[in-house]
């Protein structure tokens, strides 16, 4: 079992309630992936919204004071 998976099992056992908030499983699925994952690169506000919008945006390696938004690569 991967780290991630592993990670959302843990949270699932200590959460054994019959009425789980499907948002809550789904933030603990997310931050579980995410956790195990290394962010590729860096955009600011502005480059997240050319983003939506399909545009080309540049990446940054490092993140800094306004460019602290981090973009995760999730087909390996």
């Amino acid at each position: 079992m991967d780290k991630s998976r592993q990670q959302f099992e843990e949270w699932r056992s200590k959460n054994k309630s019959s009425a789980i908030n499907l948002f809550d499983v789904w933030q603990a699925s997310r931050e579980s992936l995410i956790n195990s994952l290394e962010p590729v690169g860096y955009i600011d506000n502005a480059e997240s919204i050319d983003l939506e919008h399909g545009r080309v945006c540049y990446l940054y390696k490092d993140c800094i004071d306004k460019i602290n938004i981090p973009l995760y690569r999730l087909d390996k």
